[in-house]
This record gives C-alpha cells, sequence and structure tokens, in this order.
C-alpha cells in the first residue's frame, strides 16, 4: 500500500526510530547529492510531516537513532567522527556524549560505555 503524506523528503540513508505513538522521527540521510541535518517527525495515521529545527552540528548518514525514556540518541553515521549525541526532546538542542562508544540492547534500552568496542 502506497501512503503519499505531503511534506515529506525523498531521502536514503537516514537515521529513525519510531515514537510510542507509533510515528516516525526522520534525521539526516542524503537526497542523492548532498547530506543533511533534517529532523522530522512522520505522522501515519495523520499523514503529516513536521519539520523540527535542531542545532545538529554536521550532516549526516546512516546514523542509528534512538528515543529512550524522552531522549533522542544519535549514534554513529556518516560525519560523525565518531561522536554519539543526544536531544531532549522538544528541546532542540543536541549535546555531545561523553562515552563516544555504545551498545544498544534492543529497541528500548542503550548503554553508553567508554569501552573501544561498538554493537547494535
Amino acid at each position: 500500500m502506497t501512503i503519499k503524506i505531503p511534506n515529506t523528503p525523498s531521502l536514503a540513508a537516514f537515521s529513525w526510530c519510531t515514537t510510542k505513538e507509533d510515528n516516525l522521527i526522520v534525521l539526516g540521510g542524503s537526497d542523492g547529492n548532498l547530506l543533511n541535518s533534517d529532523l522530522f517527525i512522520i505522522d501515519m495515521l495523520e499523514e503529516t510531516c513536521e519539520f523540527k529545527p535542531t542545532d545538529f552540528e554536521f550532516s549526516t548518514g546512516m546514523g542509528h537513532l534512538l528515543l529512550y525514556k524522552d531522549e533522542l540518541y544519535h549514534i554513529g553515521g556518516f560525519n560523525s567522527f565518531g561522536v554519539n549525541y543526544k536531544m531532549k526532546m522538544g528541546s532542540g538542542k543536541w549535546q555531545a556524549l561523553t562515552s563516544s562508544h555504545s551498545h544498544v540492547t534492543n529497541q528500548d534500552e542503550l548503554e553508553l560505555t567508554s569501552n573501544t568496542s561498538v554493537s547494535y
């Protein structure tokens, strides 16, 4: 089934996760020419796409995105330089994490470590 939602970007290689309300959060990605740092929240039931301005410092692609409690975590990806970030939902302000390695145990759990190994 094809769903046409107005204002959704045409992207590949983006980071994404879902919310408790089954909305889709999309960060970064590529339009085929350039990587970007845009953040969108797509509501499949209401068929809306909302752009959310943030202060994300770099254009990214193929990272991992996780919503844990009320914070959004961006892990890895092109141009991340090994730095992971978190943002409290609604604030629009990302902050670099001091532990730059992570272990995602499942969709609802994230462990931040100082170990040199990274697993997903």
